[in-house]
């Protein structure tokens, strides 16, 4: 999809960032753009209208870091999400990925920057940021034995029971390498994260 075909809508409590990110989107062909000021007005607009791409900030009422990112993911699976975000906390960061994000935008960048990356995120719907065109390929010993686990058809709680975790120990590792491999299964998890097999 071309980024000139999205519908985006904007969702930041400070209403001259939303109206300057929405000016410039326009200036950029992404003329579909509506706003919301914070968490309940805008999963209540993503309700109503057909929208293909939500651009938010983590601190505005209402919402709570990955908890309120994975409930957004939860109801709009299809939604391309963009957080943009002042939050410079890498732990804290990781946890906003493996929620379900597509792309993470400092606000500490310049707006050109910022819209640079938005711009190649919408037209190839791609989840990694400029600086990284390649997901980091990094995995924590313990996550390396949950994908060891998972080539030999293991389920979740088989996994947890091997390594004697619990099992949301092992959502929260499968949804991280998710989110650095960009993978959408567990079969696409395999196929991009070979070289740890």
């Amino acid at each position: 999809m071309r980024a000139s075909q999205h519908r985006v809508l904007v969702a930041d409590d400070h209403e001259v960032f939303r109206a300057g990110l929405k000016l410039v989107l326009k200036s950029r062909r992404i003329v579909d753009v509506d706003e919301a000021a914070d968490f309940g007005e805008m999963m209540q607009k993503l309700s109503e209208g057909q929208f293909t791409t939500a651009m938010l900030d983590l601190d505005m009422p209402g919402m709570k870091g990955e908890v309120s990112v994975a409930t957004l993911r939860a109801t709009f699976p299809d939604l391309l999400i963009i957080v943009i975000s002042a939050l410079e906390d890498e732990t804290e960061i990781g946890k906003v990925r493996a929620a379900g994000i597509n792309a993470f935008i400092p606000k500490a960048w310049s707006l050109q920057r910022m819209m640079d990356e938005v711009q190649q995120v919408l037209a190839a719907d791609e989840a990694w940021p400029l600086e990284t065109a390649e997901p980091p390929l990094s995995l924590t010993s313990r996550q390396r034995e949950v994908l060891a686990r998972v080539e030999r058809g293991m389920s979740n709680k088989e996994i947890a029971l091997d390594l004697g975790i619990a099992p949301n120990t092992v959502k929260i590792h499968m949804s991280a390498m998710f989110a650095i491999f960009g993978a959408r299964s567990r079969t696409q998890l395999l196929l991009k994260a070979k070289v740890f097999l």
